[in-house]
């Protein structure tokens, strides 16, 4: 190392930095665990000073985080979702706003408590590492989406983009919304229920994820009386149970709208982007909205793939324009929970005929 010129001090830099990650991963995840101060501030410390920000995870010595969502003019919405430092120091304690008001004004401000509900016990805890358990960005940028006008949603459809129909009678008092792993959080959900819909499904595979979103959900609800009420309800991707999952909350399907924020993974998550095809298909028909989001995280060329073989011989994919997503879909975005991962991309999928379905674009 040293006849290299600076070799060895750059293998000890290395170290250090390789230390200074492996300890930071071990407090957070002691933080989350077991919501202790300590481990929480000795975590904010390697992090370069202030407080950890942990989006779904832990905040301060709380073992709690805040999300919050803003609105546009007349029309609800999500923006900036992040937990900064001094937001989250002046903000924690202070009630929920009443309701929607003026723009920017803050709509929501749930707290991810370690229990399921009133009462509950740690039986309703997530561990750490569990990707269900933070509300990621794909969370803020569909959430978001939802806020601009039905026209805007249909011209997404590669079924209903031209159909002046369907344009003069979609309502969104007469659809119904499923969430397909919502997580903790459920946001996306939570803004489709703004619209008042006839009926909103929050879905999640993991039953203790649906706990605390189940609590999240309930005070949402109590901070916005106007808005459709969510149901929640554990749905495993392709189990074929959808059908049973619906009817036993009084829906069947195809239902009209389909959101699934984040839901594209490769972590601990083997065989289910087929698992989650055949639960959008089996919910959805030619008139269904459904929004799937996607990141890439080292993987695209297995997604590409997928899309082309999978996707595309069941449904006609098409992209959200990139300037009608939130900040946050963009790197470098202020409040970004993945800095170093590419934009964010929405795709609409829609059904194509049976008499269609082979074929490809």
């Amino acid at each position: 190392a040293r006849r290299r010129g600076g070799g060895r001090r750059e293998v000890l830099r290395r170290l250090r930095e390789w230390w200074r990650e492996s300890r930071l991963s071990a407090l957070t995840d002691k933080a989350v665990a077991g919501g202790t101060g300590g481990a929480a501030e000795a975590a904010a410390r390697l992090r370069g000073g202030g407080v950890a920000r942990l989006r779904g995870a832990v905040s301060g010595v709380t073992p709690a985080a805040l999300w919050h969502a803003r609105c546009r003019p007349a029309v609800a919405q999500t923006a900036d979702l992040a937990c900064d430092e001094e937001s989250c120091d002046d903000e924690r304690g202070k009630p929920p706003a009443p309701g929607l008001t003026a723009p920017g004004e803050r709509f929501v401000q749930a707290v991810y408590t370690k229990s399921g509900g009133e009462g509950g016990e740690a039986e309703s805890d997530l561990e750490g590492h569990s990707t269900t358990g933070v509300c990621w960005d794909a969370a803020v940028v569909l959430a978001d989406l939802l806020g601009h006008a039905p026209s805007v949603l249909l011209s997404f459809s590669a079924n209903l983009g031209r159909s002046t129909d369907a344009h003069r009678d979609w309502d969104w008092a007469q659809k119904v919304v499923v969430e397909l792993g919502c997580g903790t959080a459920a946001l996306p959900s939570c803004a489709a229920a703004l619209h008042a819909p006839r009926a909103v499904l929050c879905t999640d595979g993991n039953a203790r994820a649906l706990g605390l979103a189940a609590e999240n959900v309930r005070r949402w609800t109590e901070a916005h009386p106007r808005a459709a009420v969510p149901t929640l309800a554990q749905l495993r991707w392709g189990d074929c149970a959808e059908a049973e999952v619906l009817q036993s909350v009084g829906l069947t399907p195809p239902v009209d709208v389909i959101l699934a924020a984040d839901c594209i993974y490769v972590l601990e998550n083997p065989g289910g982007w087929g698992k989650l095809l055949a639960t959008i298909t089996a919910l959805s028909a030619e008139h269904t909205l459904a929004f799937v989001t996607y990141v890439d995280r080292g993987h695209d060329k297995l997604w590409r793939r997928f899309l082309t073989q999978r996707v595309h011989p069941l449904f006609r994919v098409t992209e959200v324009p990139p300037h009608l997503l939130h900040p946050v879909a963009h790197p470098g975005a202020k409040g970004r929970l993945e800095q170093l991962t590419p934009r964010q991309t929405v795709y609409s999928w829609a059904r194509r005929p049976a008499a269609g379905a082979g074929s490809r674009e």
